[in-house]
């Protein structure tokens, strides 16, 4: 997939249509997601992601990309808080409130923890999820739900490569007694086990329990 992307990538830059709408339709969805976590409404969401992409294709001569999806990823972020901000001196208060308003929402359905302690569970895992930081939900959301690596992360973020790392363990750390009691749950029951390789601090796996917002 990776290496089909950056073939459009340089059929883009060199101003291939065709290659530019395959690029649109196969990131709209999830920079829409992304985009969609701030709280800002639909039609605004539309007209960030419609606008990034018209400016890619307007300045394509001139733009310098390696890997496209971080760069998108990037100017949604910029776009929403631009958007956010009525002029220069706002934009600060703009980021901050990404900082401050980013979430994503822990959905108790998808556990399917079939416990007469389930309801219980459900209730101290959601304020799990809602007591990590704003930036450790966006990070997470990056990494996990949308398979960037670190480094992608990082940039989009705008934060070092060592710091995303830090910004995860510590959210998996903050949650570690929270996941272990769902696995103890699933194991009781026997069936519908989860995935806890993740549980491993030494395992460089990227699994995480499930959020949806989008």
């Amino acid at each position: 997939m990776r290496e089909e992307v950056d073939i459009d990538l340089v059929r883009f830059l060199s101003g291939n249509k065709a290659a530019f709408e395959r690029m649109y339709k196969q990131y709209y969805p999830e920079l829409y997601n992304y985009a969609r976590q701030f709280q800002i409404d639909q039609a605004a969401t539309n007209d960030c992601i419609q606008d990034v992409f018209i400016e890619i294709w307007n300045s394509r001569k001139r733009l310098k990309i390696k890997s496209i999806r971080p760069y998108l990823f990037t100017s949604v972020r910029n776009k929403i808080t631009k958007y956010r901000s009525k002029s220069i001196k706002e934009q600060l208060q703009a980021e901050k409130y990404h900082q401050e308003e980013f979430e994503v929402k822990y959905n108790p359905s998808l556990t399917q923890v079939e416990s007469e302690n389930k309801l219980e569970l459900e209730k101290r895992l959601k304020k799990g999820v809602e007591n990590l930081t704003p930036r450790q939900k966006e990070i997470i959301f990056l990494i996990f739900y949308n398979d960037l690596n670190y480094s992608e992360a990082a940039e989009i973020l705008g934060i070092k490569v060592k710091t995303a790392y830090n910004q995860v363990h510590k959210s998996i750390n903050d949650l570690r007694d929270l996941l272990i009691a769902i696995f103890i749950l699933y194991s009781l029951n026997l069936t519908n086990r989860p995935d806890t390789s993740f549980l491993n601090q030494g395992n460089n796996s990227r699994k995480f329990p499930d959020a949806t917002n989008f």
